[in-house]
């Protein structure tokens, strides 16, 4: 069976990448002995096809070489958010540990040592004892003049050290205006009343006309050193 040209032409792709059945191989061979036109055809194929194989190859090279680069960016793109989340989180644990307090509990305070000092003075001990540090302890004086000491924590808890010196373990004294001291130092003499801890929840220290035991000559001696905080 002999085969036209235009059947040549159609099988001619198959016969150059060696895909077409053996039958169809023989005809093409046999064809092409007599045939100038499919030969001249072929040839064109054997010219093209290696072009094209280049031309693909080049593709992928460059395909390559974007997906290493993309992959690259890619890589440097997500260190760079992942250091600047764990910057924007160690920036947080820095803001909410001096910025976020809350009251000590009342059940680990110990008030001590209340007495009053030989100028009128009310003076008094506070210790936490809850083996962590205490933030600042903060100064409340409401509308009837009651006045509230509060120990206030960070949120995150650190442990204190041993014999770490701070405001866990600090001595009080309340002075109060008379003829020869007022302003904003001095407590007014009509105080009602001092507590430690937030209103609702705190420890009565002192009110208004209580009286108390007088300051030994050690409680005296410290009302006078720079460790010992004021109430105003």
């Amino acid at each position: 069976m002999k085969l036209t040209c235009p059947v040549v032409e159609d099988l001619l792709p198959f016969y150059h990448d060696k895909t077409c059945s053996e039958e169809s191989q023989r005809l093409v061979e046999e064809h092409l002995v007599t045939c100038q036109r499919c030969r001249s055809t072929l040839s064109d194929y054997q010219e093209i096809i290696p072009y094209a194989d280049q031309e693909k190859k080049i593709l992928l090279h460059t395909v390559e070489t974007y997906a290493k680069k993309k992959s690259k960016r890619d890589f440097f793109g997500g260190t760079m958010i992942a250091v600047l989340v764990l910057a924007l989180f160690a920036v947080g644990i820095f803001l909410i540990d001096w910025y976020v307090d809350f009251p000590v509990s009342v059940q680990e305070v110990e008030v001590s040592e209340v007495s009053q000092l030989m100028d009128g003075s009310i003076i008094f001990h506070i210790y936490l004892d809850n083996n962590k540090q205490c933030n600042f302890i903060r100064h409340e004086i409401k509308s009837d003049g009651t006045v509230y000491v509060t120990p206030m924590r960070s949120i995150i808890q650190m442990n204190r050290k041993a014999n770490d010196e701070g405001l866990h373990d600090v001595y009080y004294v309340a002075r109060f205006e008379d003829e020869n001291n007022s302003g904003t130092h001095f407590l007014p003499k009509d105080t009602p009343a001092i507590y430690v801890g937030p209103p609702g929840k705190a420890i009565l220290v002192w009110e208004n006309g209580q009286e108390l035991p007088p300051a030994s000559e050690r409680l005296e001696k410290i009302a006078t050193t720079d460790d010992v905080l004021n109430l105003y």
